[in-house]
């Protein structure tokens, strides 16, 4: 399959980079790698692969990254059932995206912190979290962002019986499209 093609060529790849030396490539061949991994729904594997590409990150101080693979080592951690860690992950990789001022990347957190939240029957959470980054996405237009973010947002409002709320959201999402 594609996978393993993409597999096949990721470690070649990153065998290279291990010959050489270069560390910016090799966090990003493990952070590949654990993108197939988690795909193939091998979180372990995938955790233990991203948690390489946050050491070098770290070492390296490539913050970007370093967001990217926290926001990745939260998701896995959720897949594995550590919600407490998925959590902790989430906000590592939420502060940096505010430092960096990665507007995008703070409201894909409070997506993801919204998302979790749901996720752990709380919606009260969840529906701060998505509320914060649909404000954010709406002040920047990030029409996308604002998308993906009002219709998590919509949900949340279903589950709890506020259908007033829910049904504005709706009409806010349906003037997207």
């Amino acid at each position: 399959s594609d996978f393993e093609s993409s597999e096949e060529y990721l470690l070649k790849a990153h065998n290279y980079f291990l010959e050489h030396g270069d560390d910016r490539d090799m966090a990003g061949s493990y952070n590949n790698l654990a993108d197939i991994y988690k795909f193939k729904e091998k979180y372990q594997e995938a955790a233990k692969l991203y948690q390489k590409a946050v050491e070098i990150n770290i070492r390296s101080n490539n913050q970007l990254w370093l967001a990217i693979n926290y926001n990745n080592l939260a998701q896995t951690s959720f897949y594995l059932g550590n919600n407490k860690e998925a959590l902790e992950y989430f906000k590592k990789s939420g502060d940096i995206y505010k430092d960096l001022n990665d507007v995008s990347g703070v409201v894909s957190n409070f997506n993801n912190l919204g998302y979790l939240s749901s996720e752990l029957n709380d919606q009260k959470s969840a529906i701060a979290y998505y509320e914060k980054g649909y404000e954010l996405a709406k002040k920047h237009n990030l029409k996308e962002w604002k998308m993906q973010v009002s219709q998590n947002l919509y949900i949340s409002y279903q589950q709890i019986g506020d259908y007033k709320n829910a049904f504005e959201t709706l009409l806010e999402f349906k003037a997207f499209e």
